[in-house]
This record gives structure tokens, sequence and C-alpha cells, in this order.
């Protein structure tokens, strides 16, 4: 019998001994596993399979595609965003799907060789496993988000405001995202089709997913995804990204585990934890520079759509969503 439980493949770069912040040597390979680039310090954290994958329960998701939407932006080419995914994937018999939960954004590079804003994804999972009842947090977390876009975002975001004490500037929290993804290979044997895709902006990096397709060919039943994905701008002009996801599916039974859900989010945790480097001392323009990551790269005119922010969609003052 397998044994249970969550035991990652997980790379890092090993830690230099000259330093006493114990800084990081380049990794040799990147979150998915592809030659790393400068910059990529710290970010060799890779998900793996655990010993359950041999019985089935658990699938690599290795789906590298691209996603485009009709309305534009002025965004570089090249530059690119890190996502870190916990979310929850529930498959019908007939291989359609809903994909609902959380995506968070980890790190960018804005055209500059290397990441700027890492965040430590352990973070983001204990934010996950702070939901009781996700889809009533869900719900309210938006319902949240389009209250400060109609009071405060839509007129100061641009320039700068705050929400829920936190400070941003940029594209307003309370807007969405509607991308269309390209037919592609999401796991082996298994190709995602006809993929739409919506996601809110709930919080300063925080996105409330709602996403919809076919995955002909994956046992129906619910499963958990956790998973990192790069999304890169492939021209200015066209609002258009290749978008590499590399993770596991968790399968949870042909009903949603929320045990067993957040079990696997705390073993990734105490793994993740287990070898990360040690945190580096943050002088006060080095925790200034953190705390500015997210507007650092948006455009001196107000109202431009911050890179992969851009091309969004105001929340709907009637029920019709607009597209």
């Amino acid at each position: 019998m397998a044994k249970r439980g969550t035991q990652l493949e997980l790379s890092f770069a090993k830690r230099s001994k000259e330093s006493n912040d114990m800084k990081l040597k380049e990794p040799e390979k990147d979150v998915l596993g592809r030659p790393a680039t400068k910059g990529d310090v710290g970010l060799g954290f890779r998900y793996g399979l655990d010993a359950e994958a041999a019985e089935g329960s658990v699938l690599e998701v290795d789906y590298d595609t691209r996603k485009f939407m009709k309305k534009g932006s002025k965004t570089e080419a090249g530059c690119k965003w890190l996502w870190e995914f916990v979310a929850r994937l529930d498959v019908q018999e007939d291989g359609t799907f809903e994909m609902t939960g959380d995506k968070y954004q980890r790190a960018f590079d804005y055209n500059t060789g290397k990441w700027t804003g890492v965040r430590n994804p352990c973070e983001f999972f204990e934010l996950s496993l702070a939901d009781k009842d996700e889809e009533a947090a869900h719900r309210s977390r938006i319902d949240k988000a389009q209250q400060h876009y109609k009071s405060a975002g839509r007129e100061y975001s641009y320039q700068g405001t705050s929400f829920e004490g936190k400070f941003y500037k940029g594209m307003p929290i309370g807007l969405f995202h509607e991308w269309n993804y390209e037919d592609a290979k999401f796991c082996s044997g298994v190709v995602a089709q006809s993929v739409f895709w919506k996601e809110t902006k709930v919080h300063v990096d925080r996105w409330c997913l709602e996403v919809k397709g076919t995955l002909p060919g994956l046992h129906p039943g619910s499963y958990l995804l956790l998973g990192n994905q790069i999304a890169t701008r492939l021209a200015e002009k066209n609002n258009a990204y290749n978008v590499a996801m590399k993770g596991v599916l968790h399968r949870l039974g042909s009903s949603y585990d929320k045990v067993r859900r957040d079990q696997l989010l705390r073993d990734q945790m105490r793994a993740y934890e287990a070898f990360r480097p040690s945190p580096r001392k943050k002088d006060k323009k080095s925790a200034a520079a953190g705390c500015a990551s997210l507007t650092q790269f948006f455009k001196p005119k107000p109202k431009t759509a911050d890179a992969e922010d851009a091309g969004t969609t105001a929340p709907p003052t009637t029920a019709t969503t607009a597209t």
C-alpha cells in the first residue's frame, strides 16, 4: 500500500556558506523546472508527486498554453508574473469542470531580468486555510471588493488608495479579467478544452477564480489543485500571454473533502518550510521596496491598465456581466 501523506519534490538553490544572511546562489532550474535565468534566486520550490501517485489519486499538472482577451493593453513583451494557485476542481461525468478558489501573485519581473516582490507561498496557504466555508468566503470577498471599487477603487486606485488597511496602486480591487485559453494538454492523457477563465481581484495580491471548460478523460470527482504558473506577455499590442503551469492535482473523492484538502495544504506548508532558506534581514529601504512591489511597473498616466492587470472589466451595475 502506498504511503499516505505528501512527499514533495523540492528543488532549492544551495545556500551560500560565505554569507551570514544565507543569500542564495542562482538555482539550476526555475519553478517550472526549466534552466533558471538571472533573478530566479529563491524560487526553486517545485511541486512534485507523492507516493499515492501510483494509485492514481495524484496527477502531475503540466499545463502550457496561451490566454488572450479582446481588450488591449500597453504592456511590454517579455514581462512575466509568477502566480500561486490553491483551487478546487469539480469534474462531471461528461468531462465539464468548474474551478474555484484562490490565485495569488507571488512575484513579477517587468523586464528587469529578476523577480521582484517575491512572497513566501506559505503566506497564501495560510490565507486559504483560514476560509472555513470557502464558498461563502469567496462570495463575501467579491462583494467587499466590488463595494470598494464603487466607493474608492474606481476613482483613486491609479493614484494610490488603500483596501482593508493595505496601500495599493494600479488596477482597482473589484475589477475582473475574462480570458480565453487555447486548448492544450493539462495532465497525462487529458487535454483542457474550451476553457473560459474569469478572475476577480479581491485584494492587493489575491484573485478569486471562476473557471469553466472541459477535461475529457479526467475521472469525475473533486480535486485540489496546487501549483504555480508563469504568465509571460507575448507582444505589446496584443493582450495575450503564454501561461505555463506546473503542479499537482489531488483527487479528494467523488465529493469535496475539506478535511483532506486542509491536511494537504498543511503538508505542503511543512514541506516548504523545511527546505526554504532562512529569511534575510530587511533594511528600511528594502522593506519599502517590497511594499511598493505591486506599483513599480505602472504607466505614469492614470487609468492605464497595469501589465497583466490590463484589459480589465468593471463589476456590472446590473445582473449582466460585461464582456
